[in-house]
């Protein structure tokens, strides 16, 4: 609780570690991940600044390659993920799902993940996730969606994001 963690590869990072609370810490100018987790569950995530977590690739602006605020992947579930600060990430938050191993039944609330120059909130190969009263406005796609199943997204504020609201395929 309360570190500041700034300007590291990736600010916070939890593998194989369940049960923990990441409590108002400040993982922003991370240049991968602000907080990550990895086969991690029942962890809460809360009231944290991951802000300006981004990489750049010398292909084009906005390709930040899978770089996040926050990053949930393989077998990362029941996680709370709550009143988090994410802004100017490549993407806010993301669930990433490496060898389609999903992280499910997670509950994200509260965040602000605007200004992503790709997804405020992405969630791929994953299910029971819900969303519900963040900020996704002002970037590419404010939910992407990819492959979920079973998940809410309720009560957020989704405006004026340069290509769909929420974006769900497959």
């Amino acid at each position: 609780e309360g570190n500041a963690v700034n300007n590291n590869f990736n600010g916070i990072d939890l593998v194989r570690s369940d049960g923990n609370v990441i409590k108002e810490n400040d993982a922003s100018n991370s240049g991968n991940v602000g907080i990550h987790l990895l086969r991690s569950s029942g962890n809460s995530i809360e009231g944290n600044r991951a802000e300006h977590c981004i990489r750049f690739t010398d292909r084009f602006w906005n390709d930040t390659a899978d770089s996040a605020g926050i990053l949930l992947e393989e077998y990362s579930h029941r996680n709370r993920v709550t009143d988090n600060t994410l802004r100017y990430s490549g993407d806010g938050f993301f669930i990433r799902a490496n060898n389609r191993h999903g992280s499910n039944d997670n509950y994200i609330a509260r965040n602000d993940a605007s200004f992503s120059p790709n997804n405020a909130f992405e969630a791929v190969f994953s299910e029971g996730n819900v969303f519900e009263e963040n900020v996704a406005d002002f970037s590419n796609y404010g939910f992407w969606l990819g492959f979920s199943r079973n998940t809410k997204v309720r009560a957020n504020s989704i405006r004026k994001n340069r290509m769909d609201g929420v974006a769900v395929e497959h």
